[in-house]
């Protein structure tokens, strides 16, 4: 193995890391404690999209996150819908 390739190899083990305690440290925050950590990363995923949206003052709509995300659209209705229950998302007309 080349010294670069090494390099890139650390780099991206510190990435991997770095996500997956990000998910943990959300999932400890934001999930109800009866949820285990994992079973619903793809709603955290969908949830980062929509503090995007208020981030930049530009909601989404479940059918924009469903295409940011490349997921169908009634698996982010159903993510949408489990953050609404957690108190987590709000839902304003169309867009959260």
């Amino acid at each position: 193995m080349t010294l670069q390739k090494i390099k890139a190899a650390r780099q991206r083990s510190v990435m991997i890391r770095l996500m997956i305690d990000i998910m943990r440290s959300l999932h400890g925050v934001y999930a109800p404690s009866h949820e285990p950590f994992g079973t619903r990363l793809e709603t955290f995923l969908v949830g980062f999209c929509v503090a995007l949206g208020d981030i930049e003052d530009k909601p989404f709509s479940a059918s924009k996150i469903a295409t940011y995300l490349h997921m169908p659209r009634t698996t982010v209705t159903r993510r949408l819908q489990s953050l609404e229950n957690w108190d987590i998302v709000y839902r304003r007309g169309r867009c959260y």
